[in-house]
């Protein structure tokens, strides 16, 4: 395969077109430079930004159009969040507070329920889901042995913590009443299997509750662009229509997505269904 680069340019519309940014990689194929041009000329009234043009110049070699393939590994996403856990929180603390607020309110009220948290990270989901509900039984999972060492010890041993990753849950067919995740689904590789594994642990008419990235707001879609140029842990966002797709076609019925604001960049959605199939 020969070598290529790819650039993305977004200009604001007037009198005189003004370049708001371009962004230059030569770290992924041509497939993936056109699926990402193809999402972002995809036009949607939801839109509310000034950025009305995206173009894109995939560069070409002697044996045709190509780019080095992005290596997108486990030990990649690992090593970024195992870096980021001791000020995890501290960081992100409004983006933390918000999504999970947001989760709890999906989940109802709970009470001596099985409860899974997929990518639980430093426990801040589960620690609300104590606090709210401390019948519960809680169990989360994560792919970061350092996150899971900041959820142990905001947790303590009354939860469950297990290392792991979402495409292969190591849990029993049909343990939880409950799944949850926040933030996890834009590092996921295989969203399928992850939710076909979901899906699995989950009891009959157990539930699922995503909250995560929505990329049917432009500057989130473009923010995953730029993510998925020069970041090896991102993987990609989604938009809802797409959402509740994957979830229907992974055998999970009621599906049903909302999707909300935290700020002008970041727009968030949550997405619920049930196992309403053995």
């Amino acid at each position: 395969m020969g070598v290529g680069s790819a650039s993305v340019r977004l200009l604001r519309h007037g009198k005189r077109p003004e370049v708001v940014q371009d962004i230059d990689s030569r770290a992924f194929t041509l497939s993936e430079a056109r699926g990402l041009v193809r999402d972002l000329m995809t036009p949607n009234p939801s839109y509310r930004s000034t950025v009305t043009q995206i173009s894109c110049i995939v560069g070409r070699t002697d044996s045709g159009c190509s780019v080095v393939k992005k290596e997108r590994s486990t030990a990649c996403l690992n090593q970024e969040y195992s870096r980021l856990a001791s000020r995890y929180d501290t960081r992100w603390s409004r983006y933390i507070e918000v999504t999970t607020d947001v989760t709890i309110r999906h989940i109802g009220p709970l009470s001596r329920e099985n409860v899974l948290d997929v990518g639980c990270g430093t426990g801040a989901l589960l620690g609300q889901i104590r606090r709210k509900y401390p019948n519960a039984k809680l169990a989360g999972i994560d792919i970061s042995t350092d996150m899971l060492e900041m959820a142990g010890r905001r947790l303590g041993r009354s939860v469950e913590l297990k290392q792991g990753q979402a495409e292969s849950l190591p849990y029993t067919d049909a343990e939880f009443d409950v799944v949850v995740s926040t933030s996890v689904f834009h590092l996921i590789r295989n969203p399928h299997l992850a939710l076909t594994e979901i899906r699995r642990v989950l009891k009959p008419h157990g539930r699922v509750i995503i909250t995560g990235w929505c990329d049917d707001y432009l500057a989130c879609k473009v923010c995953d662009l730029y993510l998925r140029l020069i970041n090896r842990g991102h993987f990609r966002a989604y938009g809802q229509t797409r959402c509740r797709k994957m979830m229907t076609d992974a055998g999970f019925g009621e599906v049903r997505t909302d999707s909300f604001r935290m700020s002008w960049i970041w727009g968030f959605m949550t997405a619920q269904g049930l196992r309403t199939r053995p």
